[in-house]
């Protein structure tokens, strides 16, 4: 399985157009980091079984969208020619779409669905627009955090609400440009300081780093990490 990460990689990073500029030394490590990450996630899923480690896992719809999303965004780029182990993901959250824009299993809280239309946008497919659109009409997004205190940037609560909301207000940021936040009576890089703290608490194993060892909990630090290392 490694195998086929590392040469999904590669062949990635060949067609990636990722600037060759130099890069900081805290963006270098967090190359490194958010591709261990990247390695634990996708080695949750089993490509012979089309299944995740644990039966709740695989039973939600809500984990295949957070599995597709993490490592679509991830910096290597993957996407459905990479290989089963996101393609397959992405064809069995696609089925699951009803006409409506609910989802079969899902929850009817607005998550689910917002969830797997941003899994779905992540895979740069256009193939999935129309179920796309269903999904928004039903979508309701997490509301995002209020960063008022430098805690909440150096000590991010591992549990998935708490990191939904940063995610929220993490993208956010990203998308008005802003590389700096005020906190009391300091500027600070929100994506920097985010990322060096997060990269304190990573457990490593071989290849692979994980954070807390539950997937739906560590996929989305690789969203968080995602977010933040574009942002370097």
């Amino acid at each position: 399985m490694l195998r086929l990460i590392a040469m999904a990689g590669l062949l990635a990073l060949m067609l990636s157009s990722e600037s060759n500029a130099a890069s900081s030394p805290i963006k270098d490590l967090a190359k490194r980091v958010v591709d261990r990450n990247a390695n634990w996630v996708i080695e949750r899923y089993d490509i012979k079984t089309k299944q995740f480690g644990k039966p709740d896992e695989s039973a939600d719809p809500s984990m295949w969208a957070i599995y597709i999303t993490s490592v679509c965004e991830q910096r290597r780029d993957y996407k459905e020619a990479n290989g089963p182990f996101i393609s397959d993901p992405v064809q069995i959250l696609a089925g699951k779409v009803k006409d409506d824009g609910s989802i079969e299993g899902g929850k009817d809280d607005g998550l689910t669905p917002f969830l797997a239309a941003q899994a779905l946008e992540s895979t740069k497919n256009d193939k999935y627009k129309p179920l796309i659109e269903k999904l928004k009409s039903k979508a309701k997004a997490p509301l995002p955090a209020e960063l008022k205190t430098l805690e909440q940037l150096t000590s991010v609560e591992l549990k998935p609400e708490t990191l939904l909301s940063m995610i929220a207000a993490c993208r956010a940021l990203a998308k008005d440009g802003k590389k700096e936040i005020a906190i009391g009576d300091k500027t600070v890089n929100w994506a920097e300081t985010i990322t060096e703290h997060m990269m304190k608490r990573e457990k490593k194993s071989g290849q692979a780093g994980y954070y807390t060892g539950d997937l739906r909990t560590d996929a989305l630090v690789l969203q968080l990490l995602n977010v933040c290392y574009k942002q370097l």
